[in-house]
C-alpha cells in the first residue's frame, strides 16, 4: 500500500487495479507485548503514518482506473490488470 501511495504522489504513474484493502493512514510498527500473568504475546502497531495526509482518512487508495478481477479470469490464469495495461496502450 506505501509503495502504491508513494508511487501515486511522487511519480506520474497510473494505478490501475482495483482498492486496496488497506487504510492509508494507519498503525504500523509492530511492538512485542507479552502479558505478565498468562504470557500470550500479541504484536501491537505503534506509530501513526499519513501515508495521504491532508486528505482526511480515507478507507483505501483508490486506483486511477478501476480493473476489478473477475472470477473467469482468474480461473484462466489470466491478470485482468496486466491485460487491461496492455490493451490501453500505444
Amino acid at each position: 500500500m506505501t509503495n502504491a501511495a508513494d508511487l501515486s504522489l511522487q511519480t506520474n504513474a497510473t494505478l490501475v487495479g482495483e482498492p486496496i484493502g488497506e487504510r492509508p493512514n494507519s498503525y504500523q510498527e509492530p511492538k512485542r507485548l507479552i502479558l505478565t500473568n498468562s504470557h500470550p504475546r500479541h504484536d501491537v502497531s505503534v506509530a501513526y503514518y499519513q501515508t495521504l495526509s491532508g486528505l482526511g482518512d480515507p478507507d483505501a487508495l483508490h486506483p486511477d482506473m478501476s480493473c476489478p478481477p473477475t472470477w473467469d479470469a482468474l480461473s484462466k490464469g489470466i491478470d485482468d490488470e496486466l491485460e487491461f495495461v496492455r490493451s490501453s496502450g500505444p
